[in-house]
């Protein structure tokens, strides 16, 4: 059974958490380039404003992780391994915290992470989403993947501009044994500024996502804060 919950033309204001990761410079996919403007009222800039705000965010989320690891604070708990061949693929977005970089996505918001086919052990990223409306054009961002050397493979680095990267931390995933892609994943970062929930398919059995919602909470995440997203 799918389940509805409000999306983001219904966002209320307590939900209006400015929270930093993904979906900067765009390309339209109709064959117009040019640069996709944070709309909602966060940011309008040019494309070299846009590229120097991206930076300090990356730079800002990497010097929060710090304070947060020299004041105690409990960062989430990843899961133990991922298998990267099984994580491979596209996913779909169910829900996400309300982040800077998606706020002008409506919807049919999808990853698709592959082998990069120029740096070896490292993953391409193809961030896509529909933006404003159904009606909107379709957008995406391309960047690169790294995993850090913990041993785990569930603690990465995304990249979208020279070298600073933005934590991507797999805290909860399916537990499935054997060598199917995994069904679900959620991902958050060391500080729990985003959180998003990941699926195979566009939607998930209702079952499925109540113990996602019960993992994310026994994790000290609120779903209050859940942007749950259109796919049609």
């Amino acid at each position: 059974m799918k389940i509805s919950y409000p999306t983001a033309g219904h966002m209320p204001t307590a939900m209006m958490r400015i929270l930093l990761h993904k979906y900067t410079v765009r390309k339209n996919l109709d064959g117009r380039n040019g640069l996709s403007r944070i709309r909602h009222g966060f940011m309008k800039t040019d494309r070299r404003g846009f590229i120097m705000n991206s930076t300090i965010i990356a730079v800002l989320i990497v010097l929060l992780s710090m304070i947060v690891g020299a004041t105690g604070c409990t960062p989430p708990q990843t899961v133990e391994y991922v298998e990267p061949d099984r994580y491979l693929g596209t996913w779909y977005e169910i829900a996400r915290y309300p982040n800077l970089f998606q706020a002008s996505c409506y919807g049919n918001t999808t990853a698709t992470y592959s082998p990069h086919p120029e740096i070896a052990g490292d993953i391409l990223v193809e961030n896509r989403c529909q933006e404003n409306s159904p009606e909107g054009d379709y957008q995406e961002i391309i960047g690169r993947a790294s995993f850090e050397d913990d041993g785990s493979n569930a603690k990465l680095n995304v990249y979208f501009f020279g070298n600073i990267g933005a934590p991507y931390w797999i805290i909860e995933l399916d537990d499935t044994a054997g060598d199917d892609p995994y069904a679900w994943a959620v991902v958050s970062d060391p500080i729990r500024l985003s959180l998003w929930i990941l699926s195979r398919t566009p939607s998930l059995e209702e079952d499925v996502l109540n113990m996602i919602l019960e993992k994310i909470t026994s994790q000290g995440y609120s779903t209050e804060c859940l942007l749950w997203t259109p796919q049609e």
